[in-house]
């Protein structure tokens, strides 16, 4: 008497080419290494048919279709596994068009493999198209730790003579953590990816877009679209893309465009194309593209240029230039290099010096250093140390009023060579001016005393008692 299991392999098999092995992935198969993503792409599975549970034989129902052809539906529990390959696929239910050639998983579906697992409420699996849908509560996995999930994905398998390449569609918002390894085979700490629409091309290669939200320990990223290289260790956010560093010193970037490099999966490099704006504790850049270089999360040092110049503004002053870098080792700014027709102001000190103009500096070249702040400081702003400027170079500072009844600054213009302002207590303390040939030229205006604060100081002080040369008593001698 022919088993059950026997007869139900016996009704499937007239209409069932040998089925590939349903590798559901979603987003995780671009961070397959490239030996395991290989195994087994474009081999057929040889399909076997049995009861999930051994002690409960599913029911089987076959449907006789106008063109002659069958429609099997299996309930109670089902399994197929991919002969010799380790790959299985379960669900509560199936059905089998044999004109279309359809096959229907229908709850708990799960899949496994020897790298990946997937469980869903409902697949599709299209055999001629090698394409499979899964729905519902969607989580797939892999052995070293990266999952995505979501409510809706689409697996397009990679197979010779229906496509070169896999390709993976997520959409309705998933989420995609990917667990990293260095060059060691070191765990890096995981990537949070969650976009309307995430899509894989290959085994490297992932679209994620609509509101794209970028996580990592060193860094959170959103944007409107991003790509993602994994063999490049390269990424790219578009439409008004925003990355910001968590460090222990933060810095917010944004942009037209933003690339971001990685070393050992270790951001050390961000691009912002097109207005450009940077900003951390101590400075503020602007530029159409800006450069940033990041060294242990922190920000290490910033390049800034193009057609609408560069500007650069700290707590104490303001820059721009034709380019600026702005060397901030462990992000505490340091240095600031403007280059080409360089200028910058300085906020005089308020406490001595009553005055809405800002001291400046010009020059073909710029530079500015920095001391750190000091441990009084709750504002953490760094303290400036000295500014020189070369070639063309010219300086207009205030210094503190003298004299009686002398409320204005006075102004001291001077031009050369090469000019050096140093500072004491962020205010300006000398200025040395160098000239070639030439003696060194300037302009000094020294402030008038206001006249009616010297009239009245030059009149008498009246006595205490009320008499005097002015009294009554005083005019009848």
């Amino acid at each position: 008497m022919t088993s059950a299991r026997a007869l139900i392999r016996l009704l499937m098999r007239p209409f069932m080419r040998p089925l590939t092995a349903a590798v559901l992935l979603a987003a995780l198969i671009p961070l397959l290494p490239s030996g395991a993503a290989a195994q087994g792409r474009g081999q057929p599975c040889i399909l076997d048919f049995e009861a999930r549970n051994p002690s409960r034989q599913p029911n089987i129902f076959i449907v006789r279709l106008p063109s002659g052809s069958r429609e099997t539906y299996a309930g109670g529990g089902v399994r197929y596994s991919c002969r010799g390959q380790g790959v299985t696929l379960e669900a509560d239910s199936t059905r089998f068009n044999e004109d279309s050639r359809i096959l229907n998983l229908v709850g708990n579906v799960r899949y496994r493999e020897p790298r990946a697992t997937l469980d869903a409420d409902r697949m599709t699996y299209y055999l001629d198209e090698e394409w499979l849908i899964a729905e519902g509560r969607v989580n797939a996995g892999l052995p070293e730790g990266s999952t995505m999930a979501g409510s809706y994905v689409e697996y397009y398998r990679a197979v010779p003579g229906v496509r070169s390449e896999s390709r993976t569609i997520a959409t309705n918002r998933p989420t995609l953590r990917l667990v990293q390894r260095d060059s060691m085979g070191g765990t890096q700490p995981p990537v949070t990816v969650v976009a309307r629409r995430i899509e894989s091309q290959g085994e490297t290669v992932v679209y994620a877009g609509g509101d794209v939200v970028i996580t990592r320990e060193d860094l959170h990223a959103t944007g409107d679209s991003a790509y993602l290289d994994q063999s490049r260790e390269f990424g790219r956010l578009m439409r008004d893309p925003t990355v910001t560093g968590s460090g222990e010193r933060n810095y917010t970037l944004s942009g037209t465009v933003i690339d971001f490099f990685t070393r050992e999966q270790r951001i050390e490099r961000v691009f912002a194309m097109g207005n450009g704006d940077v900003t951390s504790d101590e400075l503020n850049l602007k530029a159409d593209s800006i450069d940033l270089r990041i060294v242990e999360d922190e920000l290490d040092r910033v390049y800034a240029w193009g057609p609408s110049r560069a500007r650069a503004v700290s707590p104490q002053q303001d820059m721009i230039a034709d380019s600026i870098e702005a060397l901030l080792p462990l992000q505490i700014l340091r240095e600031v290099h403007a280059v080409g027709s360089a200028y910058a102001e300085t906020v005089p000190d308020s406490a001595r010096i009553q005055s809405e103009e800002r001291d400046w500096v010009r020059g073909d070249t710029v530079v500015a250093r920095f001391d750190p702040p000091a441990e009084s400081d709750t504002t953490n702003s760094p303290v400036p140390r000295e500014m020189v400027a070369t070639g063309n170079a010219s300086a207009m500072y205030q210094l503190p009023p003298t004299g009686r009844c002398v409320t204005a600054p006075s102004i001291n213009y001077v031009r050369g060579r090469t000019l050096t302002v140093r500072f004491a207590e962020s205010d300006i303390s000398t200025v040395t001016v160098v000239q070639a040939d030439d003696p060194v030229s300037g302009v000094f205006l020294e402030a008038h005393a206001d006249a009616a604060c010297l009239a009245r100081s030059e009149e008498p002080t009246p006595p205490a008692d009320g008499t005097g040369a002015g009294s009554g008593q005083g005019g009848a001698r």
